[in-house]
């Protein structure tokens, strides 16, 4: 993988975990300090994030920096996330807040609601 191919691989995590969090770029730029311009220049794959602000970045998103480059270096590039409105946006920043049995739980009554086998 190049440098690059990194660079737009991490960028897109950054972007997928804010969006996620409903957090928009100016937000997380003023969580560091820097411009929201800066931010899409990191989202983008345009500008490399350093290792002290990849630190930062991850502390502001509230994962771990191993979280981060373990997604930039799966299988699959990280793909954009699609929030197809607010209720979704509203449940999964409320199911990120919840302890790991707590999450089993709502995945398994999500699933058997769905009427799949659980």
């Amino acid at each position: 993988m190049t440098p690059d191919e990194l660079n737009a691989r991490l960028g897109a995590v950054i972007r997928q975990k804010r969006t996620l969090l409903g957090m928009s770029q100016d937000a997380l730029g003023k969580k560091l300090g820097i411009t929201f311009q800066q931010v899409q220049k990191y989202e983008r794959g345009k500008n490399q994030v350093a290792f002290p602000r990849l630190v930062e970045i991850a502390a502001a998103l509230g994962i771990s920096v191993t979280e981060l480059v373990a997604a930039a270096m799966g299988d699959e590039p990280a793909r954009p996330a699609v929030v197809p409105n607010r209720e979704t946006l509203e449940l999964v920043k409320r199911f990120e807040r919840l302890k790991p049995n707590q999450k089993m739980g709502v995945r398994l009554l999500v699933r058997s609601l769905a009427g799949e086998a659980v």
